[in-house]
């Protein structure tokens, strides 16, 4: 979502909901204290907004104008709703900054949620861009309930991939990029205007290998500088970086995937994740985040 978005049917975050026998499942109604969200590694605390629980097993954080007040990672987490598990997900809110940090949940070897995990040296690492692993540069902090924030202290341009491995946890991966970099809000000055981002393929995809395509074209008469793309899945907290404007990300890399430049300055996009699409993917059209700035700064 952008920074200062005002439209609240533009505060959305999808997440999925699993009962406690590891299934999809509807009827997930939070109380007060157990909808909760954080922003940019601050303790979990009570939401603002609203569950919605669409479909059957669909849902969405219904989120306010406040939650996208502020440049960063807003984090969803629903926890202690009888017969349902703990889940979270997240969505960035992106402005004009540097990349922020990236979530990621901890279980212990026992696959229950970790809380009070603090990592020693070697035990937390990141890649940029699928260079060997390094240990991490950043700050971490817990946010509850298992969920955990990585702050970076740089901006590091490209995607990153953090690794948690030690012997009281299930090593964990989560990913993240520069998606809050070089991304002014709003209209840019001269004659261009906000990018206009189209999915051509109607979700979700008919088959598992069926590829989904999506066109970013310019709003006014100035090419697209960047356009980027990440993609939730339900059950997979953070995104999962599709396109970080350079190339394709870790899990898009046979030749089917590929960008191709249009005439007025924009690009089409055929993505097909390695393996095909995981079963009950894109529960909206808003799985996916498509991130576009022209040569003025009119951004998405």
């Amino acid at each position: 979502m952008r920074l200062g978005e005002t439209d609240t049917t533009l505060i959305r975050v999808p997440i999925a909901i699993h009962n406690t026998a590891g299934v999809l499942a509807g009827g997930c109604s939070p109380s007060s204290g157990q909808l909760l969200t954080s922003l940019n590694g601050a303790a979990l605390s009570t939401a603002a907004g609203t569950l919605i629980n669409f479909g059957s097993e669909g849902y969405y954080y219904q989120g306010t104008v406040g939650d996208a007040s502020v440049e960063g990672i807003l984090v969803v987490c629903v926890t202690g709703v009888s017969g349902f598990r703990t889940e979270m997900a997240f969505q960035p809110v992106v402005g004009s900054g540097t990349a922020v940090g990236i979530p990621i949940v901890i279980y212990d070897t026992s696959g229950n949620l970790k809380t009070g995990f603090s990592p020693t040296s070697g035990q937390l690492k990141t890649t940029n861009d699928g260079v060997a692993f390094v240990n991490a540069p950043g700050t971490f902090s817990e946010m509850g309930f298992g969920g955990y924030f990585y702050a970076h202290t740089t901006s590091p341009g490209g995607f990153v991939m953090l690794r948690a491995a030690a012997g009281s946890i299930l090593t964990a991966l989560a990913f993240g990029g520069s998606e809050v970099a070089d991304c002014p809000s709003g209209p840019g000055p001269g004659s261009g205007g906000t990018p206009v981002v189209t999915i051509v393929t109607s979700l979700p995809p008919s088959t598992a290998t069926t590829p989904v395509v999506i066109t970013v074209e310019p709003g006014g008469d100035q090419p697209i500088r960047r356009a980027w793309i990440d993609l939730h899945f339900p059950g997979i907290v953070g995104d999962e970086v599709v396109h970080n404007s350079n190339r394709y990300g870790a899990y898009y890399t046979s030749g089917i995937n590929t960008r191709t430049t249009s005439g007025d300055g924009g690009y089409t996009f055929t993505i097909l994740r390695d393996g095909g699409w995981p079963v009950g993917s894109f529960p909206l059209a808003t799985s996916f985040d498509v991130f576009a700035v022209d040569t003025e700064g009119n951004s998405t």
